[in-house]
């Protein structure tokens, strides 16, 4: 029997038709493969129809060598299979987990921690908060691979949420040794701890310095985007054809319509290009509809151009992220593409999406690895601190989410 691999990876593309419905996965190394969906789980499934989680959703997989050809299957989520489900088991397990979100949600400083205006109340609180859920998971991770991030004193562990509470008073997550099952998890969570409170005194006791914020940046590059010798801000390599072809669902379905009925194509064939693959995606651009792909690469870049022009006005237009993917720093560049969203003389524009760049120490510049919804962009940024921005607010995207509804 063929030894199977199990490999991690994200999924890129997903085609449904009257043949098989077909997906691509590229793994941590880069390499692409192609699945059925008849060899994945329920859940990967479900996130097949749900294209702006997959750059952020890893999926577990497994290949093999079955009479000379290679096979991809079992496609899977592994849900808890997280650094911190692994580490602290929570009482009452997923439940458990949920009612200490919501208690970190009710003890933190107020702010805004859902992708939605309205909220279903009776959903888990990792559905109704995701950026917290987000925030709490990569913390910990971040955490886990700094020297003194996590403390311990064989009884009792302990770590700094980043967050504070009114008074600014940072908040702790304490977790005591798992005696009962210690095979399944070292730890199991107690409870959370504010620094000035009694708990947060008798913590001060136990031990000698309590542990500071996750580290996620060492320098000034990591924080101000980088100038030329002109004193501009450097601009950055962009492959919008790769965007084009790889993230086309990312793009506002308005900016793209905007130029199909300009061209007078036919209304359908939005969703033609979605259902495709990558690759069937690519031939599409670069033959029949290469009108559509020069349009919408220009108008692409000339928003990039109207950004760096921003970002020579004010700084603080790039925003510094955390990304979990690459475990660096990158920034977030806006980028407004629809006629609507752009900037006016009454109006200063909406941007739509957010450009990830990341600065590359051989070429002495930035390379553009995709774009994020506004949603995820800052959820990622939030790791880092809650955005002071101009651009990147919660109520963007909150907007930005009615808009599509009534696009049409």
């Amino acid at each position: 029997m063929a030894k199977k691999v199990t490999k991690k990876g994200y999924i890129i593309s997903y085609s449904e038709g009257p043949h098989p419905d077909m997906g691509q996965l590229k793994d941590e190394k880069g390499n692409i493969y192609s699945f059925l969906i008849g060899y994945t789980k329920p859940e990967v499934q479900d996130l097949l129809q749900k294209p702006e989680e997959w750059e952020d959703t890893f999926v577990y997989f497994e290949t093999w060598e079955e009479n000379g050809q290679a096979k991809t299957g079992n496609l899977r989520l592994k849900k808890d299979d997280s650094p911190l489900f692994g580490w602290a088991y929570f009482k009452g397990g997923r439940q458990g987990y949920e009612a200490a979100l919501e208690e970190l949600k009710q003890e933190a400083l107020p702010e805004i921690w859902g992708y939605h205006s309205d909220i279903d109340k009776n959903i888990p609180a990792s559905k109704k908060y995701p950026i917290l859920h987000n925030y709490f998971q990569y913390t910990f991770e971040k955490l886990t691979r700094e020297e003194g991030g996590i403390i311990y004193d064989g009884e009792m562990a302990v770590f700094n949420t980043g967050l504070v509470n009114y008074l600014y008073q940072a908040i702790y997550a304490v977790f005591k040794k798992n005696t009962l099952q210690p095979e399944k998890s070292p730890w199991f969570f107690d409870r959370f701890v504010v620094s000035e409170t009694t708990d947060g005194k008798e913590l001060n006791k136990r031990f000698s310095k309590l542990p500071g914020k996750a580290r996620f940046f060492s320098s000034l590059r990591d924080l101000v985007y980088e100038c030329d010798e002109n004193n501009q801000p450097k601009k950055p390599n962009v492959d919008f054809e790769h965007i084009l072809f790889d993230n086309f669902e990312r793009l506002p379905k308005k900016f793209v319509k905007e130029k199909m009925r300009i061209l007078e194509l036919p209304e359908s064939l939005y969703d033609q290009l979605r259902s495709m693959t990558s690759k069937e995606r690519e031939e599409n651009f670069k033959g029949e509809n290469k009108d559509l792909t020069y349009d919408l690469v220009k108008a692409m870049n000339d928003a990039l151009s109207l950004t760096l022009l921003r970002l020579s006005w004010n700084y603080k237009t790039a925003i510094p992220m955390w990304y979990p993917r690459t475990g660096k720093i990158c920034f977030l560049l806006p980028l407004s593409l629809s006629r609507k969203s752009r900037p006016s003389s009454h109006n200063p524009g909406k941007p739509e999406v957010a450009l990830i760049v990341e600065w590359q120490e051989k070429s002495q510049n930035y390379q553009a690895h995709t774009i994020l919804p506004l949603n995820l962009a800052y959820s990622n940024a939030r790791l880092i601190c809650r955005p002071d921005s101009d651009w990147l607010q919660t109520d963007n995207f909150l907007e930005n989410e009615s808009d599509e509804d009534s696009e049409e």
